[in-house]
């Protein structure tokens, strides 16, 4: 059994629809799949944008609604009759029980956060239903699964946390049998032991993939997205990046935990934990290699790839217990009055300000460096930070050490471009990357004619 999940970019429209269940097609015919599948790119955060202006009585939200609806239905315009009248009703009930908790949100405010993760489950809800319905009309039967009858979680809505044993069991009952229909299983969402609709934090559905693959001990999680597998930089700071064929496990989990954006970071754990392996692909370039994630990448004491978690916010403490706070990034205490300078996600920053009354702060990003051991490489932080002064950029911490795998240096906001494809630049990334893929791909290459020739 193997388990897909797709992306919202790769459910985008009708074609990306069409892209995604030819893939599923093609896979079903070597064994039995599980697919889970995101909202459609752009859905969640519409859904968002309601959940913030439910209450106001100057914004209409039933013509937003009108849109999310449209845009789904449209999907389904050229199916067949027999499978899109099914999905085009389940469309119509889905978003009727919308409207109510659009209209709840407002009349019930002290259960915001419940009513919320219902109406940020809709995208999910949605979406595998018309990815259903274009499998069906391919000639593969398949069923949906909403994630709220599978993944057990606690009450905790907005970032709920998983019950692992609890899922095993409901998991194995569910798909139990010799059932041949692919199981469409919404990503994203779960829910408590009260049957309340929770959601497991945004780009959840890897988690979900993740968690559905551990408990299910499946051959391999494969993950559906936009670009080709891991790069070695974000494409959108760094314009020389390259896809790299390997990674650890504890390689990608660091590059996620620092803002890499291909995975949740939450994705890797359960999968390590049980030696699955991860392969991260291109939709649209289905036939290239991608990223696959194992125990061992096969790359020795060098840098594989940045990260960058830009919007991150620093301040100074003095005489202060962080042990409970876990939503520091990187945390410098060197100086000899008890100074402590702390990093945290922006997003988070503004709880811990009030708390410790922090009048020092300033906008900061961190850009991690990443692979096996480079921790305890003195080349790789000492050519790291002379490509940095070279060009002025000034780190204003710098962190080693607490993995042997990464190497994070804090960088002013306004130098994280520079200094991302400064570093990115002396690593040699690309050219390394692809050295790799060259050295590996020869080695491929004898492997195969070994076998044949056996």
């Amino acid at each position: 059994m193997k388990v897909l999940k797709f992306g919202g970019t790769s459910l985008a429209d009708r074609q990306r629809f069409e892209e995604a269940a030819n893939l599923v097609h093609e896979a079903a015919r070597d064994g039995r799949v599980v697919v889970v599948a995101s909202a459609v790119a752009g859905t969640t955060n519409r859904l968002s944008a309601l959940i913030e202006t439910s209450n106001r009585i100057d914004v209409d939200w039933k013509d937003e609604v009108c849109v999310v609806e449209r845009q789904h239905l449209e999907v389904l315009a050229t199916l067949p009759l027999q499978c899109r009248n099914p999905a085009a009703r389940s469309i119509q009930t889905i978003i009727e029980v919308l409207r109510n908790d659009l209209r709840a949100l407002a009349a019930d405010p002290a259960n915001r956060k419940e009513i919320a993760d219902r109406v940020l489950a809709v995208g999910e809800r949605l979406s595998v239903q018309l990815l259903a319905a274009t499998l069906q009309s391919k000639g593969r039967a398949a069923r949906v699964i909403d994630a709220a009858d599978a993944v057990v979680t606690d009450s905790f809505f907005g970032e709920a946390r998983v019950d692992f044993e609890a899922t095993r069991r409901r998991c194995r009952r569910l798909f139990a049998g010799r059932d041949t229909a692919t199981s469409i299983v919404t990503g994203f969402i779960g829910a408590d032991r009260h049957g309340r609709t929770t959601t497991l934090g945004r780009g959840g559905s890897d988690f979900t993939a993740a968690v559905l693959g551990a408990v299910l001990d499946v051959e391999r999680v494969e993950i559906w997205t936009d670009v080709d597998g891991v790069l070695t930089a974000p494409p959108q700071l760094v314009p020389s990046v390259s896809s790299i064929p390997w990674l650890s496990y504890e390689e990608a989990a660091e590059l996620s935990f620092f803002g890499a954006k291909v995975l949740h970071p939450q994705t890797v754990g359960p999968l390590a934990e049980r030696g699955i392996p991860i392969h991260v692909r291109n939709t649209l370039e289905p036939a290239r290699r991608g990223t696959e994630i194992t125990a061992h990448s096969g790359a020795r004491n060098r840098v594989v790839a940045t990260s960058a978690f830009e919007e991150v916010t620093a301040f100074r403490l003095r005489d202060v217990f962080l042990g409970s706070v876990d939503e520091v990034l990187m945390l410098c205490r060197a100086s000899s009055d008890g100074t402590t300078l702390v990093a945290v996600p922006s997003s988070r920053a503004g709880s811990l300000i009030e708390q410790f009354e922090i009048e020092d702060h300033f906008a900061a990003s961190i850009v991690t460096l990443v692979g096996h051991d480079i921790a305890l490489q003195p080349w790789v932080a000492g050519r790291a930070l002379e490509s940095l002064a070279r060009r002025g950029i000034a780190v204003r911490s710098f962190a080693a050490g607490a993995s042997p795998h990464t190497v994070a240096l804090l960088v002013e906001r306004d130098d994280l471009e520079n200094a991302l494809c400064t570093v990115h630049d002396a690593l040699m990334l690309d050219r390394e990357t692809l050295a790799v893929s060259r050295r590996n791909l020869k080695t491929e290459k004898k492997e195969i004619r070994h076998v044949s020739a056996a």
